[in-house]
């Protein structure tokens, strides 16, 4: 699901065959002590030790087959593609090994984009003004469910573009 997807599941239960997964990729607490001013390298073996065998279809923890320790630049720039190439990755979170758990701090994410030319399906405008969009590709020949009929032809959904302040019309052709 979208990250709007989502969240419209977990708070309204919009979509309820729908199967969620939480991927962990830290630890704050593990039983009575706290971890947040221990370094990433010993809370990544509290959880290798403790919870990455626990991991099932609904919650994975971090294993040695996803977690790489890096070098250099150029190490994280190889570790980083080979994990994107995993059909399912969403992104590589990227941390020093030395670092502490600071709440509220950011951490450096990579993630996959592509940018792809897709078709306006749908338009809404939020109460602040902000526009957010259905997005499709297409045309689409074949029969099948909820494709979007835009000018005599059909389009799959495929997404979804939030929060802009940019405005377009249903058919126009946008790069995401």
């Amino acid at each position: 699901l979208h990250r709007a997807d989502t969240i419209a599941h977990v708070f309204k239960n919009k979509y309820q065959d729908a199967n969620l997964r939480c991927h962990v990729f830290d630890i704050i607490r593990h039983e009575a002590q706290t971890m947040v001013d221990e370094e990433l390298s010993a809370r990544m073996i509290t959880l290798f030790n403790n919870y990455s065998s626990k991991s099932n279809d609904a919650i994975a923890f971090p294993s040695k087959k996803d977690t790489r320790e890096a070098d250099n630049l150029k190490d994280i720039e190889r570790y980083a593609k080979e994990m994107m190439e995993i059909p399912t990755a969403e992104g590589v979170v990227i941390k020093d090994a030395t670092s502490t758990y600071y709440i509220g701090t950011k951490k450096i994410k990579w993630k996959k984009f592509v940018d792809l030319d897709v078709m306006v399906l749908t338009k809404k405008k939020t109460k602040s003004g902000l526009y957010s969009y259905g997005l499709g590709v297409g045309p689409i020949t074949e029969e099948l469910d909820n494709l979007v009929e835009i000018k005599g032809d059909n389009y799959m959904n495929v997404g979804k573009a939030l929060n802009t302040k940019v405005s377009v019309d249903i058919g126009d052709i946008i790069r995401v």
